[in-house]
């Protein structure tokens, strides 16, 4: 028995290509999209981790530009921020393997009081 390709057969074949084709296509924007994310909170882990190095030194000084509660809540608001943006980072790689995952809810980026707390805590003398 011999079989025959009908014109039906071939819409179908046409059709799933197609759609094969944008699927595949919207996978991998989302999966740039994902790894220019990753790179982003990278960037902002390294940025945090040197505020909190150059913060450890200013601690140090003879007559540091804030009281040692600035300190302390500056730190802290660095340390919250690292660990943040290194989450999202480990997640952002993650759903760049897998682009049809979702990162999941990401919220909002912590220690923004404290960073303000600490400001204010700024030495004018």
């Amino acid at each position: 028995m011999r079989r025959t390709i009908t014109v039906r057969g071939v819409a179908i074949i046409i059709l799933v290509a197609v759609i094969c084709s944008l699927l595949s296509r919207k996978l991998s924007n989302r999966r740039h999209e994902y790894l220019g994310e990753a790179a982003y909170h990278h960037r902002r882990t390294i940025e945090e981790t040197t505020n909190l190095g150059l913060l450890g030194q200013s601690r140090k000084q003879e007559d540091p530009p804030f009281s040692a509660r600035g300190f302390v809540k500056l730190e802290e608001s660095c340390r919250l921020r690292i660990a943040y943006h290194a989450d999202l980072e480990k997640r952002y790689d993650v759903a760049a393997n897998r682009p049809w995952q979702d990162v999941g809810y990401v919220g909002n980026e912590p220690g923004e009081s404290l960073l303000f707390e600490g400001f204010l805590d700024f030495s004018l003398d």
